[in-house]
């Protein structure tokens, strides 16, 4: 007899070891859940690179033209403004002429071709008079100004530009009067932002 008390106790030992298990069990089966959001940010931003410097277009006494390549990297919808020192190619230090009617000065046209993951834009023949701070600032303005800008260039509309090229040709025609001898120069500054 003693026997089977012993037994039905190291039972009782068991069932409750057993509770125990099933009672941690279904503890460890309750589940709680929760949310985590994570974020973060990508600052749209444009750049470009290409040609910089002087850049010897040749004999502008006779009609031409010169391209130049430059890459354009915006990831956002973008637009582009250029602005010219003197409006037009420009006599530096020109040598006296004593009789004649020489020309200092020599007006060219801007053709701009951008290239982008979409369709491509760009504006034709856009007259270097136009090429003005005053015509750029619609286009650079901190609250970009639509209107403003594409009445003398253009912008990229929905397209974005990742290792894209773009072409600026600069043409100028035959002078209407001979140009004095001398270096014919101009600056153009090519600017991309941001819309």
């Amino acid at each position: 007899m003693a026997e089977t008390r012993k037994f039905a106790h190291a039972l009782q030992g068991f069932s409750a070891l057993a509770f125990l298990i099933v009672s941690m069990t279904a503890t460890a089966s309750a589940a709680d859940t929760g949310t985590l959001t994570i974020q973060g940010t990508v600052t749209p931003s444009c750049g470009l690179t290409g040609p910089g410097g002087q850049v010897d277009v040749g004999d502008v006494s006779m009609a031409g033209q010169q391209q130049f390549s430059v890459s354009v990297n915006c990831n956002t919808p973008f637009a582009y403004s250029a602005v010219s020192a003197h409006q037009a190619l420009v006599a530096s230090n020109p040598v006296p002429v004593v009789a004649g009617t020489f020309d200092q000065s020599l007006p060219y046209t801007l053709t701009t071709d951008f290239q982008t993951d979409g369709a491509d834009f760009g504006r034709n023949d856009i007259p270097s008079s136009a090429l003005t701070d005053a015509n750029a600032s619609p286009c650079l303005a901190a609250s970009y100004d639509r209107t403003g800008c594409t009445a003398y260039f253009a912008d990229s509309g929905t397209g974005v530009a990742i290792n894209k090229q773009a072409t600026l040709t600069v043409r100028w025609s035959n002078p209407v009067n001979p140009l004095v001898a001398g270096t014919f120069t101009d600056t153009i500054t090519l600017t991309v932002r941001a819309m």
